[in-house]
């Protein structure tokens, strides 16, 4: 099994800071599920997914991750005034 950060605009693996690829079998292995959410917490990216591949080639989860500095503050509370 592999786990891997992947760009959800444009299907873009990790394989390391500033470079992508279109080939998952070039892509960084984050191997487990701490070591990937470890790296999520250190740095500040957006429109991306963690992408599970299993032995079997047919078989891969994809799963969109919301991140909390991507999530809209809600508004404040304002009393609405009578006029």
């Amino acid at each position: 099994m592999k786990m891997l950060l992947q760009d959800a605009r444009n299907q873009f693996y990790f394989c390391c800071p500033y470079i992508w690829t279109s080939n998952p079998d070039n892509a960084f292995d984050f191997e487990n599920s701490e070591t990937f959410f470890k790296f999520m917490d250190a740095i500040d990216m957006h429109d991306v997914q963690l992408v599970v591949k299993f032995e079997n080639p047919d078989r891969c989860e994809v799963i969109p991750l919301e991140t909390p500095w991507a999530t809209p503050l809600p508004r404040p509370f304002l009393p609405r005034l009578n006029a």
